[in-house]
């Protein structure tokens, strides 16, 4: 079970056209000049628990901890809801997303970054578009674009569905499992029967089945999706597993490519559940391309090993290490390059390089001004600057006293393991802070991280391909994240979680 560590918050907002909407409120609202705010818009056969789980999930801790969430129930949609009115209209996706701005007005709300999934990610879209002053940005993971793609993807599956009869008819039932785990029913699938059963079981549990079918049916008759006018950066996310992956390179044809990216996750399909880490990462990503979010991390990266977030401080302890343990993998680059290490053979090459190029005599003004220097401090800094050292440099202990009582919104230390001379011991680690402080600034946003294979995980345009030996030998190595790339089965558990207080008008 996961436990959110602060309770979460349920407001109901009117809206002109889309009738009710509940959502719900992850994080300190009142902050949100501090911190990221995200909007979520769920997929079909859920609400807003699937994104509430995944913010939860500890790939996403260190991101939770500074952003506020903002869950939206699609109408109908929260647990134990009441069935709609026979009178109610239920709204297009089109009405949903222009009528979103109404929960930011109401929230007192500038701007947001949009996160939504499936039908989700699809209303979020069309609120980015039509509010482009107030979103920053879109993650739309399985968007679609064309409803005639889908609804034909599916139609020779399934047979016609009746909307008189409340429960979830069984060709309802069976569009919505194809659509969240299309990739996981093939026939030798173990886990295919445990994956069928406890899905069925939340469709007959939590959520209003009349009102469910409702969204479906808006979804299927949604109008076609286009982002080649858009005014806001915009990141695709699927899997390579998922039945929507053809259909999300669909929407990405056309578009401009400065604006809208596309993620494909390799062996994940419902990536929320099979690839959370590289969601997350993705996600931090986006956001330092937007100047959000810089004085976090990469997910998976061991702050203990790595980073020191005071001269004193240690991040040594079990719940660090088990929350941050996974990640980035470069022991290539990490390991000591032995041939730096003969002594003889390394102050042979120095002092030959100090009696050639340099001036000698102008080299002696330089040293002297290194040695005749006044005091540095950085405790009054205006500006972001980033502290990079080599654990094995004579220098390690100066910087961490440079380090000490400076504002660390702004200043930040790196300090690299098993390096002294950090640009020749490990230029992957400097090459990728280098990238993670410019995204940061909100610079270099289209640029992918040192080591990305962008063939595996990254396409450029829908049809492009980079898997050149060029590019192969550039781009192979880098994260290294199989265990969180494997399904995660556990997450395949989709038991509700506890009643959130009550309704706040």
């Amino acid at each position: 079970m996961i436990v959110v560590d602060k309770p979460s918050r349920r407001y109901s907002v009117a809206t002109d056209r889309s009738g009710e909407i509940i959502v719900t409120v992850q994080g300190d609202i009142s902050q949100q000049e501090k911190r990221a705010v995200f909007l979520t818009v769920h997929d079909l056969g859920t609400n807003h628990t699937s994104f509430q789980d995944f913010v939860s999930s500890p790939c996403m801790t260190e991101i939770k901890e500074r952003s506020c969430f903002i869950h939206v129930d699609a109408p109908g949609h929260a647990d134990n809801a009441e069935t709609l009115p026979d009178s109610f209209q239920y709204p297009s996706f089109q009405i949903l997303g222009e009528d979103l701005v109404t929960v930011l007005d109401f929230l007192h709300v500038k701007y947001v970054i949009g996160l939504g999934e499936g039908a989700g990610a699809n209303v979020l879209a069309r609120f980015g578009l039509a509010h482009p002053s107030r979103c920053l940005g879109l993650i739309l993971i399985n968007c679609t674009g064309s409803a005639t793609s889908v609804f034909d993807a599916f139609k020779t599956k399934f047979i016609s569905w009746k909307t008189d009869k409340e429960d979830v008819s069984q060709s309802v039932e069976s569009f919505l499992i194809y659509h969240k785990f299309g990739h996981q029913l093939t026939n030798d699938n173990p886990d295919k029967e445990k994956i069928v059963s406890e899905y069925s079981s939340r469709l007959h549990t939590t959520i209003n089945k009349r009102n469910m079918k409702q969204y479906v049916k808006s979804f299927i008759n949604r109008k076609d999706l286009s982002l080649k006018h858009a005014k806001i950066d915009i990141l695709l996310i699927t899997g390579m597993l998922s039945p929507y992956a053809q259909v999300v390179e669909k929407l990405h044809v056309g578009v401009d490519k400065e604006k809208v990216t596309m993620l494909k996750i390799e062996r994940a399909g419902d990536v929320l559940a099979d690839a959370p880490a590289k969601v997350a990462q993705s996600i931090l990503l986006f956001c330092k391309g937007q100047g959000l979010l810089t004085s976090v991390a990469m997910p998976g990266v061991d702050r203990s090993r790595t980073f020191s977030a005071s001269s004193g401080g240690s991040n040594d302890s079990p719940n660090n290490s088990q929350r941050l343990s996974r990640g980035m993998s470069m022991e290539e680059y990490d390991k000591p390059n032995i041939r730096r290490l003969n002594k003889e053979k390394i102050v042979s090459e120095y002092s030959s390089r100090l009696h050639t190029t340099i001036n000698k005599r102008n080299m002696k003004q330089y040293v002297k001004s290194f040695i005749n220097r006044k005091d540095l401090s950085l405790k009054h800094a205006k500006i972001d600057i980033l502290l990079i050292t080599g654990m094995l440099s004579p220098y390690a202990q100066v910087v961490e006293k440079l380090h000490v009582g400076v504002d660390k919104e702004k200043v930040t230390m790196l300090k690299i393991e098993r390096a002294g001379d950090v640009l020749a011991d490990a230029p992957a680690k400097v090459a990728q802070s280098i990238l993670l402080f410019c995204k940061g600034q909100g610079l270099l946003t289209s640029v992918a991280m040192p080591g990305v294979d962008r063939s595996r995980t990254f396409s450029a345009s829908s049809g492009g391909s980079n898997d050149s030996p060029n590019n192969s030998q550039r781009l192979s190595r880098g994260m290294s994240m199989e265990e969180y790339d494997k399904p995660n089965i556990r997450r395949l558990s989709l038991t509700p979680n506890e009643s959130l207080p009550p309704i706040k008008k």
